[in-house]
């Protein structure tokens, strides 16, 4: 947790709450939530993992868990007006839903578009989902449909999305799977009346030289913040873990752009 003088402090420990591998965070600014999501693995068990914290004390208020002799993943979250959270199931190929009032979590969309998904945002009564097997997709609450959005010009961008954010009628994300980091960028969709077509793409950031595997983003107002240094290979590399590599890492930064209005 980074505070106002520029330090950072531990908002749990590691290993706290039984918090295996972190991955997406939420803040839910109405109800003062932090939703957090982990992965681990306990003998033959795959456990999924959304916890849910009191922002300001810290104070875990529950754990929702999905366990499963197949490794579903939870990777990226959404939190809808009611203070659900529709959370992406990268290896499992699913969106699962966390019911704030039943404390419960189970699969909300099962379908073969949902292949690889990764970042996840609510727009207009529309769930947005990144994934690298289809593309960004589309999911109308109003009729439970799910579609492929189009209009995209660059498919290799639009099929290695990670994070999401909205902001007015644009659909923003982060491209991270350049081999040589120098393309890696942040691209902006505008998106028709219907939130079903994009009919424009322009870049907000491209190979800048802290581009070092960003991953995901988060808007408040008008500033976006890019996770632009995230060490994901690394950590991968090394079977999950940073022990031993930890002086090979590199900073974590942050980059903060102010997104413009048309």
């Amino acid at each position: 947790m980074a505070t106002q003088d520029g330090n950072h402090k531990d908002f749990i420990k590691a290993g706290q709450f039984d918090f295996g591998e972190g991955l997406g965070l939420r803040i839910d600014e109405k109800r003062t939530h932090l939703w957090a999501l982990s992965n681990r693995k306990d003998k033959e068990w795959f456990i999924s993992q959304a916890h849910l914290f009191d922002k300001r004390t810290g104070k875990l208020k529950h754990v929702f868990i999905y366990r499963d002799t197949v490794n579903h993943f939870f990777n990226d979250l959404a939190i809808d007006a009611k203070g659900n959270a529709y959370i992406t199931a990268t290896y499992g190929g699913k969106i699962f839903f966390a019911d704030l009032e039943s404390k419960k979590v189970d699969v909300f969309i099962d379908d073969t578009l949902i292949r690889y998904p990764n970042g996840i945002e609510l727009y207009k009564n529309k769930l947005y989902i990144a994934t690298y097997g289809h593309g960004p997709l589309v999911y109308d609450f109003n009729d439970n449909s799910l579609q492929q959005l189009t209009g995209y010009s660059d498919r290799n961008i639009a099929y290695n999305l990670d994070g999401l954010a909205v902001y007015r009628n644009k659909l923003l994300g982060v491209y991270n799977t350049d081999s040589l980091q120098e393309n890696n960028a942040v691209i902006a969709y505008t998106l028709d009346s219907g939130g079903t077509n994009i009919i424009k793409e322009e870049l907000i950031a491209k190979g800048h030289n802290e581009f070092r595997e960003p991953t995901t983003m988060s808007r408040s107002g008008n500033k976006l913040y890019v996770l632009a240094t995230s060490n994901l290979n690394a950590y991968n590399s090394n079977k999950e873990s940073i022990s031993g590599i930890e002086q090979k890492l590199l900073p974590i930064t942050v980059i903060v752009y102010s997104l413009k209005v048309d």
